[in-house]
């Protein structure tokens, strides 16, 4: 039997817009500003101590860090006193302004002869939900890394003159801006000082003159708004495939014991894509793509996305029958080309099947699947 490869495929355009926003904000009892619950922000003091040249002080119980706070409306105070201990006292005000924006300010006061390397408030962002993301700054692109590079060191990517710039996070683009422009922001990798450490983090310095330390950040949030893309008009197989090897039916032809059946309709999620898969009781349900065996089925398809400005493009799908001595390697390459007018553009993506496409409205998506032999 040849062998072949085939994708399957379900795509959903992403597009950029406020939609209406679950809980994104939120604060904790030690006031760490809670960003889609898992990312967090918090001040960082690096001072020398009589033991060592490099001590630490955080939000955290574990530096006796106790804040009183204060509810008023819409705003939250926190208030620690530290002096009296020789760690600096905090002074931490949140503004609620929508639900998708708050204000933060940051106001550290060190006791006398205290001897602070530097203060920054911290951005952790979890690996697991950031690595490879992209983010771009004054033209340039700055990915987070899948392995930490050693010989780089801690700190991956460094922002000059930064008024203000925007993370991609899970499920919604995190914009951070400041009343003055700062000097450096860095990106940096937390996997550096151990493995057990998985988040990435965004350190940005705050001002210290006279004992203080100071700053101000407006945090905007703008959810990711999903729209599935039916392919009922390009679809040519259901997903149940009652008899093997006679072209008619689903999947790949190879009978109800190696068909998708189990496949269960309705949505699906996959942060941020959301899918909405089809059902076999409407038809053809999935696109299979031919090529080896299969050489009866279409090469490639084309669709008309809907109208909006797109930033990326998500699909779903599978492959069949890998050629044994490929699979560890790239035994498949989808291409996607984008055609606006006469204007064709194409990217293409190994078997993790994300490509991000820019575009503007009235484009159509031709896909096609290569065998890589």
């Amino acid at each position: 039997m040849k062998r072949f490869v085939f994708p399957f495929l379900s795509l959903i355009a992403l597009i950029p817009a406020v939609s209406r926003a679950e809980e994104i904000f939120s604060v904790d009892k030690n006031t760490v500003l809670r960003i889609e619950q898992d990312c967090t922000l918090t001040f960082n003091v690096n001072y020398k101590s009589e033991k060592s040249r490099f001590a630490a002080y955080s939000q955290n119980p574990y530096y006796r860090y106790a804040p009183k706070i204060e509810k008023k409306d819409s705003s939250f105070t926190a208030t620690a006193r530290m002096k009296k201990s020789g760690l600096p006292d905090s002074r931490i005000v949140f503004r609620r302004i929508s639900p998708t924006e708050w204000e933060a300010e940051y106001l550290l006061e060190y006791p006398e002869k205290f001897q602070l390397n530097f203060a920054a408030v911290e951005l952790a962002l979890p690996i697991r939900k950031m690595e490879g993301k992209t983010v771009e700054y004054n033209g340039k692109k700055f990915p987070f890394p899948a392995e930490l590079n050693r010989k780089r060191g801690f700190c991956f990517a460094s922002l000059q003159n930064v008024s203000s710039f925007t993370l991609p996070l899970a499920k919604g683009f995190l914009t951070l801006s400041f009343p003055k422009s700062l000097p450096q922001v860095m990106l940096n990798d937390s996997r550096f000082f151990g493995s057990w450490n998985q988040n990435y983090s965004c350190r940005i310095p705050m001002k210290t003159e006279q004992g203080k330390s100071r700053l101000s950040v407006r945090l905007r949030y703008t959810p990711y708004q999903v729209v599935p893309v039916s392919l009922k008009g390009i679809a040519n197989r259901t997903f149940a495939d009652a008899r093997a090897n006679d072209r008619i039916g689903g999947w790949t032809d190879q009978g109800p014991e190696q068909d998708l059946s189990p496949m269960k309709p309705g949505r699906l999620e996959a942060s941020p894509a959301v899918f909405n898969i089809a059902s076999d009781r409407d038809g053809n349900s999935c696109l299979v793509l031919g090529g080896g065996g299969l050489s009866w089925l279409p090469m490639r398809k084309s669709l008309n996305l809907p109208g909006g400005k797109a930033s990326s493009l998500f699909l779903l799908h599978a492959i069949a029958w890998l050629r044994r001595e490929r699979r560890r390697s790239e035994p498949w390459r989808s291409v996607i080309r984008m055609e606006v007018g006469a204007v064709s553009r194409s990217s293409t993506c190994a078997t993790s099947a994300t490509g991000g496409i820019r575009s503007a409205p009235g484009r159509t998506v031709s896909s096609s699947g290569r065998r890589r032999s």
